[in-house]
């Protein structure tokens, strides 16, 4: 594979990325949208129901944002050895050889566990 592949990998992947952080806000937007459109009360089966709906969506979600983060940086990692190769030292490479989203797995994990705790406030206690 030339820089090029990789180049196009290396997006391909932060798409998904980006994918999956917009599908969860929308998911948690539309249930406290939904949460605070009720009425009367809600139901303790309703209440369940949606929890275990929102618990399931937040784990699949964190756990596609982890594995493409994994691919993202293995992605970044190789894409900078070939620029290596290639004798590639232009300016995308030298900020991507920069960058590192090791970190960004454990900002991942603290937002979905900050948002996902927060919706299960909403719903149990609002």
């Amino acid at each position: 594979m030339v820089a090029k592949d990789y180049a196009d990998l290396f997006f391909s992947i932060r798409q998904n990325v980006y994918f999956y952080w917009n599908f969860f806000i929308i998911v948690s937007i539309a249930a406290i949208g939904w949460i605070t459109s009720w009425q009367i009360p809600p139901i303790l089966i309703t209440k369940l129901s949606l929890s275990l709906g929102i618990l399931t969506i937040t784990i699949i979600c964190l756990m596609s944002q982890l594995l493409n983060y994994s691919l993202v940086e293995a992605a970044r990692k190789d894409w900078v050895e070939i620029g290596k190769i290639e004798e590639n030292d232009g300016h995308l490479i030298k900020k991507i050889r920069s960058l590192s989203y090791v970190r960004h797995k454990v900002l991942i994990w603290g937002v979905h566990l900050l948002l996902g705790l927060g919706i299960f406030c909403y719903i149990w206690f609002f």
